[in-house]
């Protein structure tokens, strides 16, 4: 395994390097060579007195439509921002009082994600600007979510039937080996508080 990964890092830095050597100078002479055929342009319509095709002009033809105003919410009132900083700080309380509460961890982690989510929202919402902001803003948030909640529900159903296949694949094997062995399972912290010690 490790030969594989120093054959890829070798890999890896030999093509930068083939970049670097081959790309950079042609980039550079593409544009030494973009600025010197405007240069020249500009001297041979100066000395023949022309106007040069490199010159920006301002357009000739009709004016302008006028064009409909964009989507603009006015001004948020600062009770509103600070309403909302409140409830980010008892937010933050609730969620230092989850992890207090000794819940099991099925709860624990169900009700931290509930109080990041209802966070996260608020900092989306107001902070953000998306809560009366363009249309495409909220179009391109909540693509955004569906695709992290199809990227999340796929690796949690990965996740979930690892052991339908055989017991060598299940990530619960060490752990139930550690504990019939009496063992602490790799990872695990040795808290003082733990019901194995307090016996």
């Amino acid at each position: 395994m490790d030969i594989l990964l120093n054959v890829l890092v070798l890999f890896g830095l030999i093509s930068v390097g083939l970049a670097f050597i081959v790309l950079l100078p042609m980039v550079g002479q593409l544009i030494v060579s973009v600025f010197t055929t405007v240069f020249v342009e500009k001297l041979l319509a100066r000395l023949r007195n022309v106007e040069s095709g490199t010159t920006m002009t301002a357009p000739v033809g009709a004016p302008p439509t006028k064009r409909e105003p964009l989507e603009h919410h006015g001004p948020t009132p600062i009770y509103v921002y600070i309403c909302v900083y409140l409830a980010l700080i008892v937010l933050t309380v609730v969620t230092v009082g989850v992890s207090e509460l000794g819940l099991p961890m099925k709860q624990a982690v169900f009700w931290a994600v509930v109080v990041a989510s209802t966070k996260a929202a608020l900092v989306i919402g107001w902070f953000m600007h998306v809560r009366g902001g363009p249309a495409l803003n909220r179009f391109v948030l909540s693509t955004s979510f569906f695709f992290m909640a199809v990227f999340f529900t796929l690796t949690m159903a990965d996740l979930s039937t690892r052991d339908w296949t055989s017991a060598e694949e299940s990530h619960w094997t060490p752990i139930e080996e550690a504990m019939e062995s009496g063992e602490q399972p790799t990872g695990w912290s040795s808290r003082v508080d733990a019901p194995e010690q307090q016996e």
